[in-house]
């Protein structure tokens, strides 16, 4: 009937009981707070952003509100990033350091 009530320890047999849970902790999360599967690849250059070109894009946010169509958003957010002249190699790197600012 022991070994119902609790898992027995391998040294000397000694019943552990599990640690009580409350409320409190099945209302917080239990596992990684963020998770992405997005790797930012590596550059060969440096990124300098100026703050004109940070303004442009903040300008042009995607709120996802009924009105705002994303392929519109897409479709500025690249003209705007290629304008700033990177090298190609580079450009999908540009585009997961920037696009946060467009959110």
């Amino acid at each position: 009937m022991a070994d119902q009530m609790g898992n027995r320890n391998n040294e000397g047999g000694k019943i552990v009981n599990p640690r009580r849970r409350t409320l409190g902790d099945y209302a917080t999360q239990q596992g990684p707070t963020y998770f992405s599967s997005i790797a930012m690849p590596a550059t060969t250059r440096s990124l300098e952003l100026k703050a004109s070109i940070l303004n442009l894009i903040s300008y042009h946010q995607f709120t996802g509100m009924n009105h705002d169509d994303p392929y519109t958003h897409l479709s500025i957010f690249y003209e705007l990033i290629c304008s700033m002249g990177f090298v190609e190699r580079d450009m999908e790197s540009i585009y997961l350091h920037i696009y946060f600012f467009s959110q």
